[in-house]
């Protein structure tokens, strides 16, 4: 459940592009050094489509975002 809240507050940052498990479900990271703790990977395009500064803030407010919707 938590999982769904945060892709969500990722889609109000970022808008309905965001997806969850597409097109990868994890990587090298994730397979290799999460066996006994849990992982979230994030991962924003590298196009141009925002700035690097844009994209920190939109990443920075969904989490905060989050932290509230957990926390409250």
């Amino acid at each position: 459940v938590w999982m769904n809240s945060l892709a969500e507050c990722f889609r109000e940052s970022f808008g309905e592009s965001v997806l969850t498990n597409k097109p990868f479900s994890g990587g090298y990271i994730t397979r290799h050094h999460g066996q006994n703790r849990p992982w979230v990977q994030l991962e924003l395009s590298r196009s141009e489509f925002m700035s690097n500064d844009d994209k920190r803030d939109g990443v920075l407010t969904a989490l905060r975002c989050f932290c509230e919707r957990v926390l409250n």
